[in-house]
C-alpha cells in the first residue's frame, strides 16, 4: 500500500492497510495508536510513549519525562535517561550496569567508596580496606589487629593480636600460638590449665596475697630475700628432717623418736644450759671418756681395762682411782 504525500491542512480518518485490515493507525483526541493484529502495539498520548511489545532501540533513545514499558527493552546503542528511572520488575543485563554516583535500595545508597570494599574480594583471605567474606568452611585467615566490643567465637579461632576495649567471649576451647600479653586482669570460669596442672580458686587462693617471709593460714610459704622464713607452729613428718645449716628453734623440740646427729650437738653458749633438769633427768647417759670442767677445775675420766684413771688437765696430772670390788 502506498499514499502520496499533500501539503496543507487535510482531514484524514484511520489508515488501515488494505493488504492486512488489521495493521492500521488510529487517531484519537490527543492520541496516536499503532496497531498490528488488531492490538495495540505503540501508543502516543501526549508526552507519553507507551509500547504493549517490546521495544528494540537500534540509536539513542533519550527520555526527558517518564518512561514506563511492561514489556522488554533491548537496544544495540545507549539507553539515556535524564530523570529518575524505575522499573516494575527485575532488570537483567548481559554486559555491565554503570551508575555515575551509586547505587540505591531503600536507605540503602552504595556510591564507589563503598563498592570498592566488595571489588575483588578473595573468599576467607583477609585484604586492606576490604569486606571479609569467610570460605566455604566458614574460615577466615591473616587478619591483622582487631579492634571491637564482644568477640563470641563458638568454633575453633587463630588470631595475632587481639584488642578490645569490651569482653572476649569464647564458647568452647582457645588455644594461643604465642604469648598473651594483658593490661587488665584474665579472668577463668572454673580454673588455669597448663599441661597436667589444673589450678582452680583453692588453688589460686594459696598465693594470693603472700607475704615473702612470713608464714600465713591457707598459704604457700615464700622465702623472703635472704632465704628466710618465719611464723611456723607446729611441722609434723614421717621422713628425715634435715638443715644444711644452722637450725634455730625458739621453743621446746618435741620428739618422739630417737635422734640422730653427724656431728656434735653444743649448747648455744658456754656454761648456761643444762643436759636434762632435777625434775627431768636422763636415765642413762652412754659415754666414752667423760670431761668434766668449771671454772675451778678441767678433769678427764678416762676408762681404763681394770680401772679409772683421771687426768688433770690444767697440770696433765694423772691419778688413779683406788675401787674395791663388793660384788
Amino acid at each position: 500500500m502506498a499514499y502520496n504525500t499533500s501539503k496543507g491542512p487535510r482531514k484524514f480518518g484511520d489508515l488501515i492497510n488494505e493488504g492486512d485490515v488489521d495493521t492500521h493507525i488510529d487517531w484519537d483526541d490527543d492520541t496516536i495508536r499503532l496497531r498490528t493484529n488488531n492490538l495495540t502495539r505503540v501508543s502516543v498520548e501526549n508526552t507519553q510513549l507507551s509500547c504493549s511489545t517490546g521495544a528494540h532501540i537500534v540509536g539513542n533513545l533519550t527520555a526527558k519525562g517518564s518512561m514506563s514499558t511492561s514489556g522488554s527493552l533491548s537496544g544495540s546503542s545507549t539507553l539515556h535517561v535524564v530523570g529518575a528511572t524505575s522499573f516494575g520488575a527485575a532488570v537483567a543485563a548481559t554486559g555491565s550496569i554503570t551508575a555515575g554516583t551509586s547505587f540505591i535500595i531503600g536507605s540503602a545508597d552504595i556510591n564507589e567508596t563503598d563498592l570498592e570494599k566488595l571489588d575483588g574480594i578473595t573468599d576467607g583471605t583477609v585484604t586492606a580496606n576490604k569486606a571479609l567474606v569467610v570460605d566455604g568452611s566458614k574460615n577466615i585467615a591473616t587478619l591483622g589487629t582487631v579492634g571491637c566490643g564482644a568477640i563470641t567465637s563458638t568454633g575453633a579461632s587463630k588470631f595475632g593480636s587481639i584488642s578490645g576495649s569490651s569482653t572476649l567471649h569464647v564458647v568452647g576451647a582457645t588455644s594461643f600460638g604465642a604469648a598473651v600479653a594483658a593490661t587488665g586482669s584474665v579472668t577463668a570460669g572454673t580454673s588455669f590449665i597448663i599441661g597436667s596442672a589444673d589450678l582452680n580458686e583453692t588453688d589460686l587462693e594459696k598465693i594470693d596475697g603472700i607475704t615473702n617471709g612470713t608464714v600465713a593460714a591457707n598459704k604457700a610459704v615464700v622465702v623472703d630475700g635472704s632465704l628466710d622464713f618465719s611464723g611456723y607452729r607446729n611441722i609434723s613428718g614421717s621422713g628425715t628432717l634435715q638443715a644444711a645449716g644452722n637450725a634455730y628453734i625458739g621453743a621446746t623440740l618435741k620428739v618422739t623418736g630417737s635422734i640422730t646427729t653427724r656431728d656434735d650437738i653444743l649448747p648455744f653458749s658456754d656454761n648456761t644450759k643444762n643436759l636434762g633438769s632435777a625434775a627431768k633427768r636422763w636415765a642413762n647417759v652412754y659415754t666414752a671418756d667423760l670431761h668434766l670442767r668449771n671454772d675451778r677445775g678441767d678433769w678427764t675420766v678416762i676408762e681404763e681395762e681394770e680401772y679409772l684413771s683421771l687426768r688433770n688437765n690444767k697440770t696433765g696430772k694423772r691419778y688413779k682411782l683406788s675401787m674395791e670390788e663388793i660384788d
